[in-house]
């Protein structure tokens, strides 16, 4: 596997592994990968939150450096029922897509860096351009076959006289 696509899946293993442990406080956590270190950007709501996202970090595999440039964001009102429920389809969102795009770098490799994924409520949308129609059908398929995916909004260019 080349250096480009290990740095694109291990910064959505990271995505998975902090959504998953964290929650919604995940959300607010950006990664970079290069090489074996990782750097972590963003708020978290709690000091603790800060060791938990450098603890996931220093789990992922092939990661033995972790940045931590995460703050603790000032005091925030309580949320609401509605804030809580509107972040869980968030938090539910950003997982499905992140585990959809680490699917997609499994079967298409570094092709999958072309496909932009976005998800509201299960439905997942794939955009970008592929160079030939085969990896527009694997990439749908991927995405269709995705724990979580509902439906699929196919909106993947492929260039005139693009291979099949």
């Amino acid at each position: 596997m080349g250096a480009a696509l290990v740095a694109a899946t291990t910064a959505l293993e990271a995505r998975v592994a902090l959504l998953s442990r964290m929650g919604t406080d995940g959300l607010a956590i950006d990664t970079r990968v290069s090489g074996n270190e990782i750097t972590l950007t963003g708020e978290v709501r709690r000091p603790r939150d800060l060791i938990i996202a450098g603890q996931v970090a220093s789990d992922l595999p092939g990661i033995t450096t972790v940045h931590n440039q995460l703050s603790v964001a000032p005091s925030r009102p309580a949320r609401s029922r509605a804030d809580d429920r509107k972040l869980a389809v968030e938090l539910d969102d950003e997982l499905l897509a992140a585990r959809v795009k680490l699917r997609l770098y499994a079967k298409i490799g570094l092709e999958a860096a072309r496909v932009e994924v976005t998800t509201r409520g299960g439905s997942v949308t794939l955009s970008g351009v592929l160079p030939t129609r085969k990896l527009r059908t694997i990439a749908v398929t991927t995405a269709e076959t995705s724990a979580g995916c509902i439906e699929v909004i196919d909106d993947i260019d492929v260039p005139q006289g693009g291979s099949p």
